[in-house]
């Protein structure tokens, strides 16, 4: 496995612009039989011939479904205390769950239940198979402190687990796990003790090792500053691998919620990662990020909102993130409000859903078609460069739309640099040297374009 965080030509992006859609749009609920619990349903998956689908609830153990939903059979009886949290197939039918005090093991797709040997004291988050290897983090709040056990590791299938936390904050509170197509692992961890040592975390080594992921911010469009992260909600990892995070910053003594969009390489570069999606404000009242990230493809992905009976429920983006459309038609609002908790896939192009407090299963064969990326000679033509040449400073005109920059060296290698952005105006620092660069700008819609200037300082 390469272990490199950076490639020898990296480039730095500037985000430009972000788009949410926050209308009701054509996708239809409806439902399954509905699981019988009282604190409602907590996590969903389905198996990989996708008619089996297995669910935990808060208070009533595990259900499997081999018809999609339409009967249920009870596998796991919990006591009323014990709340299943995750539920991950990990293939060969081999089935792992998470608890608020230990971890299950099924080896035949969620039918029978074992415990497994694992030192878990605090709840089990979420679950992700990368190679060989299994993995589980833990994490818990009470009375104003994070704590957990961190992450954990099983090489043999789920039987067994050892923890692999060095590098990690001292608290061990992971609340949530990811891993990218390198195998490179993401753990999210509170700032518990408000110092800075929360955020992302990223293991290039299998989990021997973790350190610090760079979470750069920008801000622009809600607060003029940068943000700083201080609490993460929601991870998912592309199959492109770019990262989302959704969670709270801070910028300017403001609470700013949102998702958080970049890739390893971009910010390895110090790029700054894109806010997007979901009704970033600058206000914790106002709005609460997504909870749940879940891929139906490599451009089509599901989220939530929990913003109450206004704004919240599912979404959905057909284009990895960037653009987000409320899908509330079917679905029963709660007391508090709508909240998606889990989705999986189920056959053809259906997929399962299930509410924070509600026993309901809920599925649509409606999701669009993935947004093509279309590339736009017209834009080619609309942005302008200026001044040219250039000591530093460059001001563009119709470059509003652009979602990412990035800055090619007349030899090819793609360059570093610190921006700020202001209007339509973008500031680049001095380190680039003398010479002809071109400036490229990729659009959300997928336009691209490209225009050349000059650094005579």
């Amino acid at each position: 496995m390469n272990n490199s965080i950076t490639r020898s030509c990296a480039a730095a992006f500037l985000t430009v612009a972000f788009a949410t859609i926050n209308a009701t749009a054509s996708v239809t609920w409806h439902k399954k039989t509905a699981v019988p619990t009282v604190l409602g349903t907590s996590c969903i998956v389905s198996t990989p011939s996708r008619d089996t689908i297995i669910t935990g609830t808060f208070d009533n153990g595990i259900f499997m479904s081999p018809d999609g939903g339409t009967t249920w059979l009870h596998t796991y009886h919990s006591t009323s205390d014990t709340a299943i949290y995750c539920i991950t197939h990990t293939g060969s039918n081999i089935v792992i769950a998470g608890t608020d005090n230990g971890i299950l093991r099924s080896a035949d797709n969620g039918l029978t239940w074992i415990k497994a040997s694992a030192p878990v004291h605090h709840p089990v988050r979420q679950i992700v198979k990368t190679g060989d290897r299994i993995y589980a983090c833990t994490g818990d709040y009470s009375f104003g402190v994070d704590m957990g056990d961190g992450v954990l590791c099983s090489e043999d299938g789920g039987i067994t687990w050892h923890s692999m936390n060095t590098g990690l904050p001292a608290h061990h509170a992971v609340w949530q796990l990811a891993a990218d197509s390198h195998g490179y692992l993401y753990a999210l961890c509170p700032d518990a003790p408000g110092i800075g040592n929360g955020g992302l975390y990223l293991s290039q080594n299998e989990g021997t090792s973790w350190a610090q992921f760079p979470m750069n911010i920008d801000g622009r469009g809600v607060v003029p500053d940068n943000l700083r992260f201080s609490e993460g909600l929601a991870l998912a990892v592309t199959p492109d691998d770019s990262v989302l995070c959704s969670g709270y910053a801070i910028g300017g003594g403001v609470s700013v919620t949102g998702i958080f969009r970049t890739t390893r390489e971009q910010a390895a570069t110090g790029a700054h990662w894109r806010l997007s999606g979901l009704r970033p404000v600058a206000s914790f009242w106002l709005c609460t990020p997504s909870y749940t990230f879940w891929f139906a493809d490599d451009k089509r992905v599901m989220g939530s909102n929990a913003a109450g009976a206004s704004a919240g429920g599912p979404y959905y983006s057909l284009d990895k993130g960037n653009v987000w459309i409320r899908a509330i038609n079917g679905v029963d609002i709660m007391s508090t409000g709508y909240n998606a908790n889990a989705y999986t896939a189920g056959p053809a192009n259906r997929i399962y859903m299930i509410q924070q407090g509600d026993d309901d299963i809920y599925y649509t064969d409606d999701l669009p078609a993935a947004t093509p990326t279309v590339i736009k000679d017209a834009q080619l033509l609309s942005v302008r460069i200026y001044p040219n040449p250039s000591s530093g400073i460059i001001q563009l005109k119709g470059a509003a739309s652009s979602a990412d920059i990035s800055i090619i060296a007349a030899d090819g290698r793609l360059m570093t640099f610190s921006a700020t952005y202001s209007g339509d105006t973008i500031h680049i620092g001095h380190e680039l040297a003398d010479g002809v660069y071109v400036i490229r700008f990729t659009a959300y819609d997928g336009s691209r374009c490209a225009r050349t200037f000059t650094v005579a300082h």
